[in-house]
């Protein structure tokens, strides 16, 4: 039985087979997860059937989420994926995963809600949410803190990185290894054990894992800047040990939705987001970064003329996390050097628009995409004009008038016309383009 949105299933003895097949990557829609919920809830009912296995037709098991759910994230996907795992976990008849693929982000949120995970040699498992500045949305780092213990969790889930099959069955992730090719014949043998002999809950030594959580807390430091996802993902891992299980999933449903709602987060994704639109604009690429450059030197040099030394300009910089690594400390910015980042923001907007009203640019994200590469804002912090836009033309006009009638200021910050025609439009840097008779 085949349904509308690339779910597949079919009956093979006292055993239902779910096979997604939803291309590229089987990402877990709302639409999806309704689909696998029916199917599941039928199979529940169904007094022939033992059980149910969930595999994928793609060479992908599931991983991850839609671009266009990263864009504009829909309360109806993660709620849907939150029901479904929660219906999977507490299914009275076994539910296995039969994964031959990348089981990544939502979908080893699905995968660790099964009962029993039977994997190929080439599936693989993580957690790359951490690179947008998320935690898992479905239960996931509580489901895989109770199944391996928090110093392994922690691993997978601040480090981001994949683990081999081989890895994941010797933690505990996966109950068997099986070969390639035979992953759904073989969870089809562990759904029918399973039914049968009820398994028990993995060891846990509370002491270990309690250690592995102060440590981790230990290594993040005082100073670890805005990265506030690795506190939460810390906080829902000590509450999967502690609290009781609803408990630990509410929990951790609520990082996950405060830390997405986030600044940090929204800016991540929206850099992931500017690089899957292709390479369209990476032969613009090289002149964009050259003003951006230009409009850097230019406001390093206002500020010198007003007497404020350079290393101090430079201090306040680094406390934007311009020249910082990734996840590393961010120092305070210098004192009296707090109007530097304001100011170069601006500029670095100004000139974004300047390079959207003569073409230069063909969309604001790829201005962003060519500071980000050229090491003139960090990741987290979106860009200079996903910055301008998270303030407003209107506001962004103000400011610049009003460091433009500043001494020295008018060359570097003379709003740009396109503000003006953002403002009579009702548009923002993000969606404005150039007019037909660019001037």
């Amino acid at each position: 039985m085949a349904l509308r949105h690339g779910v597949v299933m079919e009956q093979m003895g006292d055993v239902a087979l779910v096979r997604l097949s939803r291309p590229p990557s089987n990402a877990l829609s709302a639409e999806i997860c309704s689909e696998v919920s029916t199917l599941l809830l039928g199979v529940m009912q169904d007094s022939s059937l033992v059980g149910i296995v969930i595999m994928s037709d793609l060479s992908v098991f599931a991983a991850g989420s839609d671009v266009g759910d990263l864009i504009d994230p829909p309360h109806g996907h993660r709620d849907a994926l939150r029901a479904l795992c929660a219906q999977v976990a507490s299914a009275p008849k076994p539910v296995v995963a039969a994964i031959s693929g990348p089981c990544l982000s939502t979908g080893l949120d699905l995968a660790l809600a099964a009962k029993g995970r039977v994997a190929g040699p080439h599936a693989s498992f993580g957690y790359p949410d951490i690179r947008l500045g998320l935690l898992p949305a479905a239960g996931g780092a509580v489901r895989l803190t109770q199944a391996v213990g928090a110093q392994m969790a922690l691993e997978m889930l601040i480090g981001g990185g994949e683990l081999a099959s081989e890895t994941a069955l010797d933690i505990g992730l996966i109950d068997q290894l099986c070969a390639a090719g035979a992953e759904h014949s073989q969870a089809i043998d562990m759904v029918r054990d399973l039914a049968h002999t009820p398994t028990l809950p993995p060891a846990q030594n509370l002491a270990a894992d309690l250690a592995a959580i102060a440590q981790a807390r230990g290594n993040l430091g005082p100073n670890f800047g805005p990265w506030i996802a690795q506190g939460r993902m810390l906080e829902v891992v000590e509450a999967a040990l502690l609290l009781p299980p609803a408990a630990a999933l509410t929990a951790s449903y609520t990082a996950h939705d405060d830390v997405q709602r986030g600044e940090i987060s929204r800016a991540l994704t929206y850099a992931f987001v500017a690089r899957q639109r292709g390479t369209s604009e990476d032969a613009a690429r090289p002149q964009i970064a050259a003003e951006l450059r230009r409009t850097m030197a230019q406001v390093v040099a206002y500020f010198q003329g007003l007497a404020m030394p350079r290393a101090d300009i430079l201090g306040a910089m680094a406390a934007f996390g311009i020249g910082v690594p990734t996840g590393a400390a961010i120092p305070e910015c210098p004192k009296g050097a707090e109007d530097v980042m304001p100011a170069l923001l601006t500029a670095l907007a100004n000139v974004g628009a300047k390079l959207l009203r003569t073409g230069a640019a063909p969309r604001g994200d790829a201005i962003d995409m060519a500071a980000l590469g050229a090491g003139m804002c960090p990741n987290w912090r979106g860009g200079p004009i996903f910055a301008a836009d998270a303030r407003g033309p209107l506001i962004i006009r103000a400011e610049l008038r009003r460091r433009a009638a500043d001494v020295g200021g008018a060359d570097l910050f003379s709003p740009d016309p396109a503000w003006d025609q953002m403002i009579a439009q009702g548009l923002h840097l993000g969606t404005y383009s150039a007019p037909p008779n660019r001037v």
